[in-house]
């Protein structure tokens, strides 16, 4: 084993300083596992942490990257279109933010609509705003005209309403809306008036 005196404590530091821990090694006759431990064990530093200093200049500053000769290689050409591109018409299986899959057309480069309001808005005209159009027997494949319905987003709220998960969740307000009026205390819902004319 190695003892490490004074100068070749100063001498490691040295050339740590422009170096990393094998060439260190490799230029002091060592093995790059014990300059290694010995770095960590006298709290030897190194200046090279990775990150560009202030000021740093990169050498391709200015240059577009269709000019730069290194990038030309592997720059796609203006008006390239991938090899897996899809055509107009083209109808995907895709889902939507709330995981359910419905089909999909391509009506232009980037631009894709559901299948079934494409057709619908073909056949009838555009859906007005406020309105959905929904699916009568659940199917989201079932694109047949007289599978789907246009109804109101206050209909659709009615028809999806959780009465159970409602029921047990009043159940338990209209509990704390009696004791508030036992004792006399200020509503802390609208169903306080309910409660006082039951």
């Amino acid at each position: 084993m190695k003892r490490w005196t004074k100068q070749d404590i100063e001498l490691l530091t040295k050339l740590y300083q422009k170096y990393n821990y094998r060439i260190c090694a490799s230029m002091m006759g060592l093995d790059a596992k014990i300059v290694k431990s010995t770095l960590g064990r006298y709290k030897i530093s190194c200046p090279r942490d990775g990150r560009l200093k202030k000021g740093h200049k990169a050498w391709n500053k200015g240059q577009h990257v269709i000019t730069n000769p290194k990038c030309l290689k592997t720059t796609f050409k203006k008006g390239n279109i991938p090899a897996n591109s899809k055509w107009d018409g083209y109808i995907s299986i895709r889902r939507d933010k709330t995981e359910i899959v419905y089909l999909y057309i391509r009506i232009a480069s980037g631009k894709w609509k559901p299948l079934h309001r494409y057709l619908y808005e073909q056949r009838k005209g555009p859906i007005p705003p406020g309105m959905i159009l929904i699916f009568k027997d659940g199917n989201t494949f079932n694109i047949n005209m007289n599978n789907l319905e246009l109804i109101s987003r206050k209909e659709h709220a009615r028809r999806n309403h959780n009465c159970k998960k409602a029921a047990k969740s009043l159940k338990e307000t209209y509990r704390r809306e009696k004791i508030r009026k036992r004792y006399g205390l200020t509503p802390i819902t609208k169903h306080y008036q309910r409660i006082v004319n039951y």
